[in-house]
Protein backbone atom coordinates (compact mmCIF):
# COMPACT_ATOMS: atom_id res chain seq x y z
CA UNK A 1 0.00 0.00 0.00
CA UNK A 2 2.84 2.22 0.74
CA UNK A 3 3.61 2.34 -2.94
CA UNK A 4 -0.21 3.54 -3.93
CA UNK A 5 0.48 6.40 -1.10
CA UNK A 6 3.13 7.50 -2.68
CA UNK A 7 2.25 7.34 -6.29
CA UNK A 8 -1.20 9.22 -5.72
CA UNK A 9 0.59 11.88 -3.98
CA UNK A 10 3.56 12.42 -6.67
CA UNK A 11 0.74 12.06 -9.72
CA UNK A 12 -0.83 15.20 -8.95
CA UNK A 13 2.27 17.05 -9.14
CA UNK A 14 2.14 15.15 -12.82
CA UNK A 15 -1.61 16.88 -13.48
CA UNK A 16 -1.25 19.77 -16.27
CA UNK A 17 -3.53 21.82 -14.16
CA UNK A 18 -0.58 22.36 -12.10
CA UNK A 19 1.11 25.05 -14.28
CA UNK A 20 -1.78 27.21 -14.38
CA UNK A 21 -2.62 26.89 -10.99
CA UNK A 22 1.10 27.31 -9.52
CA UNK A 23 2.51 28.25 -12.44
CA UNK A 24 5.07 25.72 -12.37
CA UNK A 25 6.35 22.76 -14.57
CA UNK A 26 4.13 19.15 -14.29
CA UNK A 27 6.01 16.43 -13.19
CA UNK A 28 6.75 14.26 -16.17
CA UNK A 29 4.53 11.17 -14.95
CA UNK A 30 7.18 8.28 -15.33
CA UNK A 31 9.26 10.08 -12.06
CA UNK A 32 5.83 9.25 -9.90
CA UNK A 33 6.75 5.92 -10.69
CA UNK A 34 10.39 5.91 -9.86
CA UNK A 35 10.21 7.97 -6.64
CA UNK A 36 6.90 5.61 -5.27
CA UNK A 37 8.86 2.38 -6.35
CA UNK A 38 11.67 3.75 -4.83
CA UNK A 39 9.68 4.65 -1.43
CA UNK A 40 8.61 1.21 -1.26
CA UNK A 41 11.74 -0.31 -1.69
CA UNK A 42 12.98 1.36 1.39
CA UNK A 43 10.02 0.94 3.43
CA UNK A 44 9.05 -2.73 2.34
CA UNK A 45 13.28 -2.77 3.13
CA UNK A 46 12.63 -2.01 7.19
CA UNK A 47 9.78 -3.97 7.46
CA UNK A 48 10.75 -7.20 5.92
CA UNK A 49 13.88 -7.17 8.15
CA UNK A 50 12.03 -6.24 10.69
CA UNK A 51 9.48 -8.81 10.93
CA UNK A 52 12.11 -11.48 10.23
CA UNK A 53 13.56 -10.95 13.34
CA UNK A 54 10.93 -10.48 15.13
CA UNK A 55 9.53 -13.88 14.19
CA UNK A 56 12.91 -15.64 14.48
CA UNK A 57 13.00 -14.41 18.48
CA UNK A 58 9.69 -15.69 19.03
CA UNK A 59 10.55 -18.96 17.35
CA UNK A 60 7.76 -18.84 14.84
CA UNK A 61 9.82 -19.89 11.42
CA UNK A 62 6.96 -21.25 9.94
CA UNK A 63 5.62 -18.18 9.21
CA UNK A 64 8.73 -16.24 7.73
CA UNK A 65 7.86 -16.26 4.60
CA UNK A 66 5.31 -13.56 5.32
CA UNK A 67 8.00 -11.07 6.54
CA UNK A 68 8.96 -10.37 2.66
CA UNK A 69 5.33 -10.65 1.09
CA UNK A 70 3.51 -7.78 0.42
CA UNK A 71 0.03 -7.56 2.22
CA UNK A 72 0.91 -10.94 4.15
CA UNK A 73 3.40 -8.73 6.08
CA UNK A 74 0.23 -6.92 7.42
CA UNK A 75 -1.26 -10.46 8.40
CA UNK A 76 1.85 -11.35 9.89
CA UNK A 77 1.90 -8.42 12.43
CA UNK A 78 -1.17 -9.54 14.07
CA UNK A 79 0.08 -13.20 14.57
CA UNK A 80 3.27 -11.18 15.95
CA UNK A 81 0.71 -9.24 18.49
CA UNK A 82 -1.52 -12.04 19.13
CA UNK A 83 -5.21 -11.75 20.92
CA UNK A 84 -6.41 -8.13 21.11
CA UNK A 85 -8.94 -7.58 23.66
CA UNK A 86 -12.07 -5.62 22.66
CA UNK A 87 -14.63 -5.49 25.69
CA UNK A 88 -14.62 -8.64 27.67
CA UNK A 89 -13.47 -11.07 24.82
CA UNK A 90 -10.40 -11.70 22.52
CA UNK A 91 -10.07 -11.28 18.74
CA UNK A 92 -7.02 -13.00 16.73
CA UNK A 93 -7.77 -12.09 13.61
CA UNK A 94 -7.23 -8.54 13.32
CA UNK A 95 -4.01 -9.14 11.24
CA UNK A 96 -6.12 -11.13 8.74
CA UNK A 97 -9.31 -8.48 8.49
CA UNK A 98 -6.04 -5.80 8.04
CA UNK A 99 -5.15 -7.61 5.64
CA UNK A 100 -7.96 -7.39 3.19
CA UNK A 101 -8.99 -4.29 3.80
CA UNK A 102 -5.17 -3.32 2.77
CA UNK A 103 -5.69 -5.05 -0.43
CA UNK A 104 -8.93 -3.73 -1.16
CA UNK A 105 -7.66 -0.28 -0.93
CA UNK A 106 -4.84 -0.61 -3.22
CA UNK A 107 -7.34 -1.67 -6.01
CA UNK A 108 -9.29 1.35 -5.31
CA UNK A 109 -5.72 3.58 -5.70
CA UNK A 110 -4.89 2.13 -8.84
CA UNK A 111 -8.46 2.37 -10.09
CA UNK A 112 -7.95 6.16 -9.64
CA UNK A 113 -4.43 6.54 -10.20
CA UNK A 114 -3.37 4.73 -13.03
CA UNK A 115 -5.78 5.69 -15.78
CA UNK A 116 -5.42 9.20 -14.47
CA UNK A 117 -1.49 8.57 -15.15
CA UNK A 118 -1.38 6.61 -18.85
CA UNK A 119 -4.04 9.40 -19.58
CA UNK A 120 -1.70 12.66 -18.80
CA UNK A 121 1.43 10.64 -20.10
CA UNK A 122 -0.47 10.08 -23.32
CA UNK A 123 -1.90 14.17 -23.63
CA UNK A 124 -5.66 12.42 -23.51
CA UNK A 125 -7.26 15.60 -21.53
CA UNK A 126 -8.27 18.68 -21.58
CA UNK A 127 -8.22 21.81 -19.86
CA UNK A 128 -11.46 24.20 -19.38
CA UNK A 129 -11.17 27.08 -18.01
CA UNK A 130 -13.78 29.50 -16.46
CA UNK A 131 -14.10 32.90 -14.69
CA UNK A 132 -16.01 33.24 -11.87
CA UNK A 133 -17.07 36.67 -9.36
CA UNK A 134 -13.90 38.14 -10.86
CA UNK A 135 -11.51 34.78 -10.53
CA UNK A 136 -10.20 32.08 -12.80
CA UNK A 137 -11.21 28.73 -12.42
CA UNK A 138 -9.36 25.52 -14.34
CA UNK A 139 -10.53 21.74 -14.43
CA UNK A 140 -8.89 18.69 -16.18
CA UNK A 141 -10.94 16.50 -18.07
CA UNK A 142 -9.41 12.98 -18.73
CA UNK A 143 -10.37 11.97 -22.43
CA UNK A 144 -10.28 8.07 -21.44
CA UNK A 145 -14.21 7.23 -22.13
CA UNK A 146 -15.77 4.61 -19.46
CA UNK A 147 -12.43 4.41 -17.53
CA UNK A 148 -14.05 8.13 -15.66
CA UNK A 149 -16.75 6.19 -14.40
CA UNK A 150 -14.10 3.48 -13.05
CA UNK A 151 -12.40 6.12 -11.78
CA UNK A 152 -15.38 8.34 -10.66
CA UNK A 153 -16.28 4.40 -8.60
CA UNK A 154 -13.56 4.07 -7.37
CA UNK A 155 -13.31 6.98 -5.84
CA UNK A 156 -16.56 6.60 -3.60
CA UNK A 157 -15.83 3.08 -2.83
CA UNK A 158 -12.32 4.47 -1.42
CA UNK A 159 -13.98 6.08 1.07
CA UNK A 160 -15.99 3.49 2.68
CA UNK A 161 -12.91 0.84 2.43
CA UNK A 162 -10.62 3.65 4.03
CA UNK A 163 -12.45 3.65 6.83
CA UNK A 164 -13.12 0.05 7.27
CA UNK A 165 -8.91 -0.32 7.11
CA UNK A 166 -8.75 2.52 9.89
CA UNK A 167 -10.76 0.32 12.44
CA UNK A 168 -8.97 -2.79 11.74
CA UNK A 169 -5.59 -1.23 11.55
CA UNK A 170 -6.24 0.42 14.67
CA UNK A 171 -7.07 -2.88 16.36
CA UNK A 172 -4.15 -4.51 14.82
CA UNK A 173 -1.67 -1.69 15.76
CA UNK A 174 -3.21 -1.69 19.12
CA UNK A 175 -2.36 -5.56 19.64
CA UNK A 176 1.25 -5.20 18.00
CA UNK A 177 2.50 -2.00 20.29
CA UNK A 178 1.20 -2.82 23.47
CA UNK A 179 3.54 -6.16 22.50
CA UNK A 180 6.39 -4.10 22.05
CA UNK A 181 5.96 -0.91 22.87
CA UNK A 182 3.59 -1.27 25.73
CA UNK A 183 4.52 2.26 27.66
CA UNK A 184 3.95 4.53 24.34
CA UNK A 185 1.44 2.39 22.37
CA UNK A 186 -0.98 5.25 21.97
CA UNK A 187 1.00 7.63 20.15
CA UNK A 188 2.53 4.89 17.63
CA UNK A 189 -1.05 4.14 16.89
CA UNK A 190 -2.52 7.38 16.11
CA UNK A 191 0.84 7.93 13.92
CA UNK A 192 0.99 4.95 12.03
CA UNK A 193 -2.54 5.05 11.43
CA UNK A 194 -1.85 9.05 9.95
CA UNK A 195 0.89 7.85 8.35
CA UNK A 196 0.58 4.31 7.02
CA UNK A 197 4.13 4.27 5.61
CA UNK A 198 5.68 4.92 9.02
CA UNK A 199 4.98 1.39 10.03
CA UNK A 200 7.65 -0.14 8.54
CA UNK A 201 9.99 2.19 9.99
CA UNK A 202 8.70 0.98 13.78
CA UNK A 203 8.60 -2.36 12.89
CA UNK A 204 12.76 -2.34 12.05
CA UNK A 205 13.36 -0.01 15.24
CA UNK A 206 11.45 -2.65 17.66
CA UNK A 207 12.86 -5.94 16.03
CA UNK A 208 15.08 -6.68 18.58
CA UNK A 209 12.98 -6.10 21.66
CA UNK A 210 11.02 -8.89 23.78
CA UNK A 211 7.58 -9.47 23.35
CA UNK A 212 5.41 -8.06 26.54
CA UNK A 213 2.88 -9.71 27.81
CA UNK A 214 0.58 -6.60 28.30
CA UNK A 215 -1.75 -7.67 30.71
CA UNK A 216 0.43 -8.80 33.21
CA UNK A 217 2.88 -5.91 32.72
CA UNK A 218 -0.58 -4.03 33.52
CA UNK A 219 -0.96 -5.81 37.04
CA UNK A 220 2.92 -5.44 37.44
CA UNK A 221 2.83 -1.53 37.23
CA UNK A 222 -0.70 -1.30 39.31
CA UNK A 223 1.29 -3.20 42.24
CA UNK A 224 4.01 -0.96 41.87
CA UNK A 225 1.86 1.64 42.56
CA UNK A 226 0.24 0.41 45.17
CA UNK A 227 3.33 -0.38 46.90
CA UNK A 228 4.49 3.41 46.73
CA UNK A 229 1.18 4.25 47.92
CA UNK A 230 1.50 1.99 51.02
CA UNK A 231 4.94 3.44 51.66
CA UNK A 232 4.82 7.05 50.49
CA UNK A 233 1.46 7.88 51.39
CA UNK A 234 -1.31 8.76 48.84
CA UNK A 235 0.70 11.27 47.33
CA UNK A 236 3.18 8.84 46.49
CA UNK A 237 7.10 9.04 47.13
CA UNK A 238 7.70 13.00 45.96
CA UNK A 239 4.22 14.24 47.54
CA UNK A 240 1.99 17.61 46.15
CA UNK A 241 5.51 19.45 48.42
CA UNK A 242 8.33 17.35 48.51
CA UNK A 243 9.96 13.98 49.50
CA UNK A 244 8.10 11.96 51.89
CA UNK A 245 11.36 10.57 53.58
CA UNK A 246 10.80 10.21 57.77
CA UNK A 247 7.29 10.98 58.40
CA UNK A 248 4.29 10.78 55.56
CA UNK A 249 2.05 14.00 55.82
CA UNK A 250 4.70 15.92 57.19
CA UNK A 251 5.65 17.82 53.60
CA UNK A 252 8.06 20.93 54.75
CA UNK A 253 9.96 18.96 57.83
CA UNK A 254 10.21 15.44 59.89
CA UNK A 255 7.76 16.09 62.08
CA UNK A 256 3.22 16.03 61.23
CA UNK A 257 1.90 18.63 61.56
CA UNK A 258 4.99 21.27 61.63
CA UNK A 259 5.42 22.97 58.57
CA UNK A 260 7.93 25.62 59.05
CA UNK A 261 9.74 24.52 62.39
CA UNK A 262 10.96 21.79 64.39
CA UNK A 263 8.17 22.23 67.47
CA UNK A 264 4.66 21.97 67.17
CA UNK A 265 2.96 25.14 67.56
CA UNK A 266 6.15 27.33 66.87
CA UNK A 267 6.05 28.14 63.04
CA UNK A 268 9.00 31.23 63.06
CA UNK A 269 11.22 29.56 65.90
CA UNK A 270 12.61 26.62 67.95
CA UNK A 271 9.95 27.22 71.34
CA UNK A 272 6.39 27.79 71.15
CA UNK A 273 5.44 31.15 71.15
CA UNK A 274 8.46 32.93 70.38
CA UNK A 275 8.71 35.38 67.88
CA UNK A 276 10.81 38.54 67.13
CA UNK A 277 11.46 38.83 70.38
CA UNK A 278 11.75 35.13 71.84
CA UNK A 279 14.10 32.72 70.55
CA UNK A 280 14.87 33.94 67.42
CA UNK A 281 17.41 36.86 66.84
CA UNK A 282 15.77 40.66 65.87
CA UNK A 283 16.23 40.72 62.01
CA UNK A 284 16.52 44.33 62.43
CA UNK A 285 18.65 44.56 65.52
CA UNK A 286 20.87 46.84 63.71
CA UNK A 287 19.01 49.14 62.79
CA UNK A 288 17.71 49.51 66.64
CA UNK A 289 18.84 51.88 70.00
CA UNK A 290 19.46 50.15 72.79
CA UNK A 291 16.67 49.99 75.54
CA UNK A 292 16.22 50.85 79.21
CA UNK A 293 13.31 49.20 79.13
CA UNK A 294 11.14 46.40 78.19
CA UNK A 295 9.76 49.08 75.54
CA UNK A 296 10.98 52.40 74.14
CA UNK A 297 9.36 55.60 73.76
CA UNK A 298 9.10 56.11 70.33
CA UNK A 299 8.38 59.89 70.92
CA UNK A 300 11.85 60.31 72.89
CA UNK A 301 13.41 62.58 70.95
CA UNK A 302 11.07 65.16 71.55
CA UNK A 303 10.12 64.70 75.11
CA UNK A 304 13.98 65.21 76.67
CA UNK A 305 14.13 68.72 76.80
CA UNK A 306 10.45 68.73 78.27
CA UNK A 307 11.48 66.72 80.67
CA UNK A 308 14.32 68.66 81.63
CA UNK A 309 12.41 71.75 81.80
CA UNK A 310 10.05 70.10 83.96
CA UNK A 311 13.16 69.49 86.62
CA UNK A 312 14.08 73.11 86.57
CA UNK A 313 11.01 74.42 87.77
CA UNK A 314 10.13 71.96 90.40
CA UNK A 315 13.64 72.97 91.79
CA UNK A 316 16.03 70.67 89.96
CA UNK A 317 15.05 68.13 93.24
CA UNK A 318 12.41 66.45 91.45
CA UNK A 319 10.08 67.05 94.27
CA UNK A 320 7.27 69.60 94.04
CA UNK A 321 7.12 72.91 96.04
CA UNK A 322 9.65 75.49 96.78
CA UNK A 323 12.80 74.68 97.74
CA UNK A 324 13.12 75.52 101.67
Amino acid sequence: MEFFIVFGAIVNLCNPIVELIYGITPLPVYWAYIIAAAVFAVIYALKAVGLYTMVKKRGMNKKIWAAFVPFASTWLIGELAGPVRVGKSKFAYFGLLAMFTEILLCVCYALQFIPMAYAISQGMYVINTFEENGMQYASVDFLIGNWNTVMNAAVIADYIVWILNIICCAFLFMGFFRAYAPASYIWLIIVCILFPILTGIFVFAFRNRNFVDYEKYMQARMEQIRRAQQQYGPYGPYGPYGPYRQNPGAPYGQNPGTPYGQNPGAPYGQNPGAGAQGGAPDPFSEFSSPKSSSQSDPFGEFTQGKDKDDQGKDGGDGQDGPAS
